[in-house]
């Protein structure tokens, strides 16, 4: 099922990225996960994410491929919201607009109960 269109997650390797990529990439058309460390990611994230590597706090690609996604979730906190000011791109609008998508992502999980 793809209800959720393109998705961008940064921090999908930490703690709370890892438990919410794979129901992502159950729901998702496609999953671009923005990482660092690619190879150490491969090991965590589960098939199917397109790891993208860059550093967050720099402007870069990455930011155009956000810009192409319907929700973007930033689970590494403020470096990415200075890398998006910096490229002065208004990729940094993609972040805001994304906001309610990933506001019911995590009211959509709360409500779920496993049997």
């Amino acid at each position: 099922m793809s209800d959720l269109g393109r998705v961008f997650i940064t921090g999908g390797s930490g703690l709370v990225g890892r438990h919410l990529l794979p129901g992502l990439t159950e729901r998702a058309e496609r999953v671009y996960c923005l990482t660092r460390d690619p190879e150490r990611a491969r090991q965590l994230l589960p098939a199917g994410v397109d790891l993208i590597k860059s550093d967050p706090t720099q402007p870069g690609p990455w930011q155009q491929t956000a810009g192409t996604c319907a929700t973007v979730i930033n689970l590494a906190g403020d470096p990415v919201a200075i890398g998006a000011l910096r490229s002065g791109t208004g990729v940094l609008d993609t972040f805001f607009s994304g906001a309610l998508d990933e506001i019911r992502i995590w009211d959509h999980a709360r409500t779920q109960t496993e049997i």
